[in-house]
């Protein structure tokens, strides 16, 4: 998954951080530092370290469109990426278009990515556009199902509906909206089902 955020701003903070964490006393305590730093909490999973840039990085950082050099610091239940702004930009007291780039390595089967939402955003366009406002801590839900998944709940409902003939199963999957793939697909196929 990759996010890119742009927005603009009036600096008051030299430093601004990205810090992705597994440990929720270290998320607590870095949520409620001073300054302008975006923290994400990733509960723990076996094979995704949330220390690894491979799970989480910052990629870009821009100020005005001019790239703006950062740092990686390793903790070993989570890291930080600072970004130093710099006094000029700060004693401008100017507004200034802020861009970065981070991805995420989010498990397929995860079903869910949380988005948080760390200022006020007004437009928030997400291949989806949401028009009102979204407050800070608030955040925002993906969530999805794998196309082997939908057709393993349609196989559910069949078993448990034995009386039912062939046609009654397909109009009764139609009517739920889950109807069983006439392909067989693995786990990244993005093809819609078709009725059998």
């Amino acid at each position: 998954l990759r996010v890119r955020w742009e927005y603009t701003v009036t600096p008051r903070h030299r430093f601004r951080k990205f810090a992705v964490v597994s440990d929720r006393q270290r998320y607590d305590q870095l949520v409620a530092e001073r300054g302008e730093t975006s923290v994400w909490y990733r509960r723990p999973v076996p094979g995704l370290a949330v220390s690894d840039p491979d799970v989480f990085a910052l990629e870009q950082f821009t100020v005005n469109g001019t790239p703006v050099p950062f740092t990686r610091q390793v903790e070993e239940a989570g890291q930080i990426y600072v970004v130093d702004l710099g006094t000029e930009v700060i004693a401008d007291g100017k507004p200034v278009v802020i861009a970065f780039r981070f991805r995420s390595l989010v498990p397929r089967n995860g079903h869910v990515f949380h988005l948080n939402i760390d200022r006020p955003t007004k437009g928030l366009d997400v291949e989806l556009s949401y028009d009102g406002w979204l407050f800070p801590r608030a955040g925002l839900v993906f969530a999805w199902t794998l196309h082997n998944e939908q057709v393993a709940q349609l196989d559910q409902a069949a078993d448990a509906q034995p009386q039912a003939n062939a046609s009654e199963r397909t109009a009764a999957g139609q009517r739920t909206g889950i109807a069983k793939s006439s392909v067989s697909a693995g786990n990244d196929d993005a093809r819609p089902a078709q009725a059998a």
